[in-house]
């Protein structure tokens, strides 16, 4: 049965990534739009309101769900901003990898020893 009630579902963060709503938890860099998500999927009125809280003090409110589910928190080069929401098998550009430099030397190849450098 679909949920059709209007007043705000309360949320709560732990930490930065950890945010519950009854027996619903979720894991996330963005943890309160990926509840709206979850909340979504779990058959809730997507034009509820939200209200995020951590401990006593409300730090958050989202319109409705539907609009907290259509975004997510990229690290752009100013520092984190809100993007649309992407699946990952719709992302136009692929994911971004780790690069690291190769090693100075081979392991097996010559080097110098503290003796000799000094």
């Amino acid at each position: 049965m679909p949920d059709t009630n209007r007043t705000p579902v309360a949320c709560r963060i732990i930490g930065s990534d950890h945010c519950e709503v009854d027996d619903l938890v979720v894991r996330h860099s963005a943890p309160v739009l990926a509840m709206c998500r979850a909340l979504i999927d779990a058959g809730y009125d997507p034009e509820r309101p939200l209200e995020a809280y951590r401990g006593d003090t409300l730090c958050l409110k989202i319109r409705t769900i539907a609009e907290g589910a259509r975004l997510t928190v990229e690290e752009g080069p100013n520092g984190p901003r809100l993007v649309p929401f992407r699946k990952l098998a719709d992302a136009k550009r692929p994911a971004r990898t780790c690069v690291t430099a190769p090693p100075m030397r081979p392991i097996d190849g010559p080097g110098t020893s503290l003796a000799e450098a000094m």
